[in-house]
């Protein structure tokens, strides 16, 4: 009884003071709690048209009594914590360009919102956990926006469907200044929609920039994106429910496609609806299988830590005419790349992080990589003949594979090696293969770079597998060597090598090379002295390098 006299007296004092007028001077008004929205109704009944009207506060239980309001051109409604539905704002029918509807933990209805029209400035509906359906919106032809995202629907945790934006047939969001760009700028945005069953409503948009749809743990698949002819960025982010990416429109181009942690995806058919993706991601979906479907062309494809794949028949269908670079990283039980066994042709190709795969199986029609070829930290390849038809490489980098012991068998055309880097792989000696012999030969410092560091001895530097392949002689090297003792020095019959100065270090590795960097020894002798009869070496001048690391230059002179 007393809350309600109070409230007429607060009524009748600003009728008072605002003498009835039509209108408040300032356009904007705030309404902070029902006392505030009764006031303004009994203040200003004739008052019809508004420029912003902003309400807020958790005692607003009803909006009957703004009945009387038929323009608003800015609508923002927020933490109206017992508002369960918009009655009172029935009259509006003009367009809106800014419409708000925020933190309001009660509201089930918003249908009373039928007669805004055209096309809105920014449009965003965000955590209204017992709103179902969006019915009431179906005037709404667009939104644009100039500074963010312009079509936000996130964390509406009971949203069933999106129907009711059937109207929108155009959203769009640029920077204020068209010159820059920003990351957290998205044409439209479904996020945290826990009970999200559909996408159904936004099949009149047939052109967007990017669409992100993220973390709506129970929509199946992709249905409502049918008549998406043309997106630039197309985020698929943590859906747990989602299985397939159905839904795509058929003959659809899409720039990029990220497709990510997305727990309960099996399948990626739909994607092969799509006439082209510029770049397709597929990254960390826990449970994906096999890569069942692609888009028809794809500039470039990344299938990174997806812990269950084991399969990418998708490919058997892949010829570089359909996809130019292919990057595989983190997909820790892929063990085979057979089904690529029909691509000849690439821009660049990475393999990275690949634990399970022993050898490059599939490849073996490989005959061209235009930019870069990588193989990175795949802790069991041991094996890469099946790169033996590659003619041509732009640079060539292969670095931590401890399993690698050998790049014979690995022929490229020099012509189009513009850099190689070979490093950190522990246990490879063996690096004088034609290709790699090739381009040291022809090696220009001005077009060409070369790193060879940090592998066996054999392949642990650009001199050792220079003398390897036969490209320096014995004088060409540099003996820097103080640790490393061969004597007698020229030798006869045998000679001694020692490593160390006041103590000796352990010899792990002899290698020996002709005057024409030639192998013609080897051993593992792990001592601390190590004896080498000379019967079997002609006289000449010889390299000794010890460990991969020290070298001496050595004559044998036989006087018999």
């Amino acid at each position: 009884m007393k809350r309600k006299i109070l409230l007429s007296v607060w009524i009748l004092f600003l009728a008072i003071l605002a003498g009835k007028a039509q209108c408040p001077d300032n356009l904007n008004i705030y309404l902070s709690g029902q006392i505030e929205v009764e006031a303004f109704a009994t203040m200003y009944p004739n008052c019809s048209e508004i420029h912003r009207l902003t309400i807020t506060g958790a005692s607003v239980s009803s909006l009957e009594s703004l009945h009387f309001l038929t323009s608003i051109t800015m609508l923002h409604l927020s933490s109206l914590n017992s508002l369960t539905s918009l009655s009172g704002l029935e009259n509006i029918n003009t367009t809106v360009s800014e419409l708000w509807i925020l933190d309001n933990p009660s509201l089930t209805d918003i249908s009373q919102l039928s007669g805004i029209s055209g096309m809105l400035d920014y449009f965003i509906i965000e955590n209204n956990d017992a709103l179902l359906h969006l019915t009431g919106l179906q005037n709404i032809e667009g939104v644009f926006s100039l500074w963010a995202s312009p079509l936000i629907i996130v964390d509406n945790d009971n949203l069933l469907d999106l129907h009711g934006l059937e109207g929108i047939t155009y959203a769009e969001a640029i920077p204020e200044d068209p010159g820059q760009m920003y990351d957290d700028l998205w044409d439209v945005v479904i996020e945290g929609n826990d009970a999200l069953q559909s996408l159904e409503g936004l099949g009149a948009i047939t052109n967007l920039y990017d669409l992100r749809i993220e973390n709506n743990n129970a929509l199946p698949d992709l249905d409502g994106l049918q008549n998406q002819a043309y997106i630039d960025e197309l985020h698929v982010v943590e859906n747990d429910a989602l299985e397939s990416v159905d839904g795509l429109k058929p003959g659809g181009i899409i720039t990029q496609v990220y497709i990510e942690n997305n727990n309960g995806l099996v399948t990626l058919n739909g994607l092969d609806s799509l006439a082209s993706v510029e770049r397709l991601a597929i990254i960390s979906n826990e449970n994906l299988t096999d890569i069942t479907s692609l888009p028809g062309f794809s500039e470039g494809i990344s299938i990174y830590e997806n812990d269950d794949l084991t399969g990418l028949s998708a490919f058997d269908e892949i010829t570089g005419e359909d996809v130019r670079s292919i990057s595989f990283y983190g997909n820790e039980i892929l063990s085979t790349l057979t089904p690529l066994q029909d691509i000849e042709n690439l821009h660049s190709l990475g393999i990275f992080s690949s634990p399970s795969l022993e050898n490059l199986s599939g490849l073996h029609h490989l005959k061209q990589v235009e930019s870069w070829l990588v193989l990175k930290e795949n802790q069991n390849l041991n094996d890469i003949t099946s790169l033996s038809q590659l003619d041509t490489v732009g640079s060539l980098l292969i670095q931590g594979n401890p399993s690698l012991v050998s790049l014979l068998g690995f022929a490229v055309d020099t012509a189009h090696f513009t850099s190689v880097f070979i490093k950190d792989n522990l246990n490879l000696p063996v690096c004088e293969a034609v290709s790699i012999c090739n381009f040291l030969l022809n090696f220009s410092e001005e077009e060409n770079e070369v790193e060879i560091v940090n592998n066996a001895p054999g392949c642990n530097s650009r001199v050792e597998v220079e003398a390897a392949c036969g490209i320096i002689g014995v004088d060409e090297v540099v003996f820097d060597s103080p640790l490393l003792k061969v004597s007698p020095n020229p030798a006869e019959s045998f000679f001694e090598i020692t490593l160390g100065q006041e103590s000796q270090l352990p010899i792990n590795d002899v290698r020996i090379f002709d005057g024409m960097g030639r192998l013609v020894y080897q051993n593992e002798p792990e001592s601390l002295l190590h004896k080498i009869d000379t019967k079997n070496l002609p006289e000449g001048i010889y390299v000794v390098l010890v460990n991969g690391r020290y070298s001496e230059k050595l004559v044998i002179q036989k006087w018999d």
